[in-house]
């Protein structure tokens, strides 16, 4: 039952954020804002996220870029594991998942926590990475 749910319904709360995303921009509508931005003046590694995907989705990819770069790291994390899933399914070859490696973990989670400390340096050439 709860690959069932993981399966088809994971998916589908994706899809249905995407297509969301895709209609309706956080920068006109009330979307939730950033509880640590909000409360502690600070950019989370997240701030921008949801502005970013909107202008991905939306084919403007410097936008996206400048409201989080951070975005097309995942990205890149996202179609990686998804085409070496696709190929392992349907291929007669396994290839290795360098994510499924015991550090890869370690090494995301630090980059995303380094990101998020340059990206309050407000000097150059770190105020870039702040949502603009």
């Amino acid at each position: 039952m709860i690959d069932k749910i993981y399966k088809i319904g994971l998916p589908l709360v994706i899809v249905s954020l995407a297509a969301l995303l895709l209609i309706l921009d956080p920068v006109t509508y009330d979307f939730p804002s950033c509880l640590i931005r909000e409360y502690a003046g600070i950019y989370c590694p997240g701030c921008g996220s949801q502005r970013a995907v909107h202008a991905l989705l939306n084919g403007h990819f410097k936008s996206a870029f400048n409201y989080n770069p951070l975005i097309y790291f995942g990205l890149v994390i996202i179609l990686y594991n998804t085409s070496i899933l696709s190929i392992n399914r349907f291929s007669k070859e396994t290839f290795k998942n360098i994510l499924n490696r015991p550090y890869t973990p370690v090494v995301v989670a630090a980059m995303i926590i380094l990101f998020g400390i340059l990206r309050n340096i407000p000097v150059e050439p770190f105020s870039f990475l702040a949502p603009h």
